[in-house]
């Protein structure tokens, strides 16, 4: 609209105003006034164009998105609390495989945030803290563990190493005692109960501990078994 009005304005003032300044009454031919009439709708045309043209890229452009800007969307699993419960429990066992600690810790505590009465899930999350030397925070998870599940004889176990870190050996082996009327065929109590006796200085006891997880140690390293059998073949006793 103003640049119709602009292009009128103008067409009048040069058909008007002579380049001096002074007026004059003009006769114009008919050939004259169609040209200028002519020239006038061509303005008109023109504007009205160029109008339509800005107001139509304006509004384009508003709504348009460079496609390299636009939010990138991703594909999401949906995962049901069984699911997600056995990822966290093999990822965190993995990541402790391996010597992540923390990646583990966050995994467990995931865990039981998921199934607070799985004991087994207090359980991870206590040696992963204890791994990270968190060991107060260890204690609290495996007591956790213990109150769901009272005869959880690796529970039991771990708590017992946890004493033993802390030298309260009569709390270890308190543990490790627990450990084995849990489950008599479990081989790591043995081996940590036979450790303790070891420090304490009763090499006899220390042996019978530890032959007795060499005969229950299937499914451990071999490694492992050979340094207890050597480790057995070396204690002198009295």
């Amino acid at each position: 609209m103003s640049l119709l009005h602009d292009a009128l304005k103008k067409a009048e003032q040069e058909s008007s105003v002579p380049a001096e300044g002074v007026m004059v009454d003009r006769h114009d031919s008919p050939e004259s006034r169609s040209l200028r009439v002519y020239f006038l709708a061509s303005l008109v045309v023109c504007s009205l164009v160029v109008g339509a043209y800005f107001r139509f890229y304006k509004v384009n452009n508003k709504n348009e998105v460079t496609p390299s800007l636009q939010p990138k969307s991703f594909a999401t699993t949906s995962m049901s609390p069984a699911s997600q419960s056995i990822s966290l429990k093999e990822e965190g066992i993995q990541k402790m495989k391996v010597g992540e600690y923390e990646e583990a810790r966050k995994r467990f505590e995931s865990l039981v945030l998921l199934e607070p009465r799985n004991a087994e899930a207090y359980n991870n999350l206590g040696l992963s803290l204890k791994k990270l030397g968190r060991n107060e925070e260890a204690f609290e998870q495996y007591r956790k563990a213990l109150v769901l599940e009272p005869h959880c004889s690796e529970c039991l176990n771990n708590l017992g190493v946890l004493y033993m870190t802390n030298h309260d050996l009569t709390e270890a082996e308190n543990h490790f005692q627990q450990a084995i009327q849990a489950k008599s065929d479990y081989a790591d109590p043995y081996f940590h109960l036979g450790l303790l006796q070891e420090a304490r200085g009763d090499i006899s006891a220390a042996k019978a501990s530890y032959q007795k997880f060499v005969s229950l140690s299937e499914g451990v390293s071999a490694d492992i078994v050979v340094k207890v059998q050597n480790k057995i073949a070396t204690l002198k006793t009295n």
